[in-house]
């Protein structure tokens, strides 16, 4: 078939209808079937196949399983009649099970969807309920003919998949390879083919292209942005105990819960559970975070020089950033709440964390042993910022001149000591003192907290992935990228567009607002969507959450946390500029 002819039967797969079906992965196992009459070594010519028109095959697929539509019913002509040697993966599944896949194999498509589909039927049970469809079609394959560091590393990034000999029979789609990263160097000791493939997936309602098992964000509204979000909360409503303990961290592909805990992000995530009820004003929402509030409280010891203020004890530890981050919460819910039972509890926290401020305004120490309060020498980047930015969150409240005052001291000392010589190179992109800035620049707008904020979000657009290796990277920061360390760029920049709004820089703020759209673009690949989530242990319940990275699947509450405030924060800034039009 000429290449002419090979872009014909793409495009009429595409449009017409065909049924690919099958599904499911035994996730962690490979795909094995003997008695192949295709295998690897039949695909000497490179298929010319988009992530599109994979997506239209699902779609196709999905209509098969949900509809009860035939194959040959819905092939065209030539497909039907088409006889090149063709191989692809089928992985369908639902919200309650995790999804079977099956490799197809047969001249022509034709034959090796309904190879697909047989695979399939003869693996699903009554309770495999069909929602979802993801196909990778085979592309290229090459024989393995060396194992080097470069090979390892392209299925470790989930772009590349391996097959064995024809009589052994085994493959492994690209994406499996990131559910089971320490078994790659076995497989491709086993390999004797690697193989790439287009991939896409289906609902029954949206055809979405996946690279690396995941879509991709060209552009989103700001409903968009909420909606995740929104999802992004009810992950964590689920993962709120009755008790207001989360579920710290959450290991999805094998449904496990390690016992780590950090009261920290506790209440970090509390905040930004209050910034999304904010805008929702959903119940369970409140509830949950109610419930994580008392959770909070229990934490609370008496402590302090006359044993009158309250310290966030973990584990006989106590720490300025928990204690600044518990009065970050309790300010938020009672901004959004209206309830004041909690004022006097975020007095004494204060107390503590003014205790710690030298005449200079620096914060010393960090963190103490309880009771006997005495300093571990642990000094933190962050606990300054997120101190400050608690004391001005909580002069909002109280209107008490001793707490933004406080505030400012400690914000000089960081720019006129321990930040005056860093380069923009060396400085650290501490979201949580741009927060605090801006904070404090409503109050007290002096250029000396205007000039270090733009500073620090110069140095974080400065070293964004604009021009990466892979096109997901795109929007990040390091190498590999991860999720949260994007989303807490994309929550202090947003900080810092604000503040160079205000002060009437619209080139920088201009600046400020592509980079938070090009990492917000990146982060919203790392939330469970179905076509990562049908693969997991428990795919409703992953549903929503923001997983480690790209290639890496642990959820923690913070994940989860840093991304909802940052989605936020470019929903407001998009929403205001629409009311500016």
């Amino acid at each position: 078939m000429s290449r002419s002819r090979h872009r014909t039967l793409i495009f009429s797969l595409a449009a017409a209808g065909a049924i690919l079906a099958a599904i499911a992965l035994a996730l962690l196992l490979p795909v094995q079937n003997s008695s192949r009459e295709i295998w690897f070594d039949d695909l000497t010519r490179p298929l010319i196949f988009t992530d599109k028109a994979a997506a239209r095959l699902a779609h196709l697929a999905h209509n098969v399983f949900t509809r009860g539509q035939s194959l040959q019913s819905m092939l065209p002509p030539d497909v039907v009649q088409e006889r090149d040697p063709r191989m692809l993966f089928l992985s369908a599944g639902g919200a309650k099970t995790r999804a079977i896949t099956v490799l197809g194999s047969g001249r022509g498509f034709a034959r090796a969807l309904q190879d697909a589909i047989d695979r399939f039927q003869a693996k699903q049970t009554e309770t495999d309920a069909v929602q979802w469809v993801l196909v990778d079609v085979v592309s290229q394959a090459n024989a393995v003919r060396r194992v080097n560091p470069t090979q390892i590393m392209l299925v470790r990034q989930g772009l590349m998949g391996l097959a064995t000999t024809r009589e052994e029979a085994q493959a492994w789609r690209p994406s499996a390879f990131l559910l089971e990263p320490k078994r790659t160097d076995e497989r491709l000791k086993q390999a004797a083919w690697s193989f790439q493939a287009a991939s896409g997936f289906s609902d029954g309602e949206v055809e979405v292209p996946l690279y690396r098992g995941h879509r991709s964000f060209d552009g989103f509204s700001r409903e968009d942005l909420i909606a995740s979000a929104t999802r992004a909360g009810a992950y964590l409503v689920q993962a709120t105990h009755a008790d207001g303990r989360f579920d710290y961290i959450y290991e999805p592909v094998e449904g496990i819960v390690p016992a780590k805990y950090n009261i920290l992000r506790h209440a970090g995530t509390i905040f930004a559970m209050g910034e999304l009820y904010a805008v929702m004003h959903d119940e369970a929402l409140i509830g949950a975070v109610r419930r994580a509030i008392s959770f909070l409280l229990e934490q609370m010891k008496p402590c302090g020089n006359d044993g009158k203020a309250l310290c966030v004890v973990e584990r006989r530890e106590v720490k300025l950033g928990g204690n600044a981050l518990a009065i970050v919460a309790l300010t938020q819910y009672q901004e959004i709440t209206g309830d004041r039972q909690y004022l006097p509890l975020m007095e004494k926290l204060a107390r503590w964390i003014l205790e710690q401020q030298h005449a200079d305004g620096k914060f010393q120490p960090h963190k103490i042993f309880w009771p006997e309060e005495s300093a571990t020498g642990f000094v933190s980047d962050y606990y300054p910022g997120e101190a400050l930015l608690a004391l001005v969150r909580l002069y909002d409240l109280t209107k008490d001149a001793a707490l933004i005052d406080a505030a400012e001291r400690g914000a000089r000392w960081l720019i006129t000591v321990r930040d005056v010589e860093k380069s923009r190179a060396k400085i650290n992109h501490d979201h949580w003192l741009l927060y605090a800035f801006g904070a404090l620049y409503r109050h007290r707008p002096k250029q000396l907290y205007l000039d270090h904020a733009m500073k620090i979000a110069g140095a974080i657009v400065a070293r964004q992935n604009r021009k990466p290796r892979y096109p997901d990277w795109l929007g990040s920061y390091y190498k590999p990228p991860r999720s949260t360390p994007t989303a807490i760029r994309s929550e202090g920049l947003a900080a810092a567009w604000q503040m160079a709004q205000d002060a009437g820089r619209a080139e920088q703020a201009k600046t400020i607002l592509t980079a938070i759209n090009r990492g917000v673009a990146f982060e919203l690949q790392t939330q469970f969507d179905p076509e990562w989530a049908m693969f997991m242990h428990d795919p409703e319940r992953a549903m929503g959450a923001f997983r480690e990275s790209l290639t890496g699947f642990e959820i923690r509450i913070d994940y989860v946390q840093h991304n909802i405030s940052a989605l936020l924060q470019l929903a407001r800034i998009l929403g205001s500029n629409e009311k500016e039009k």
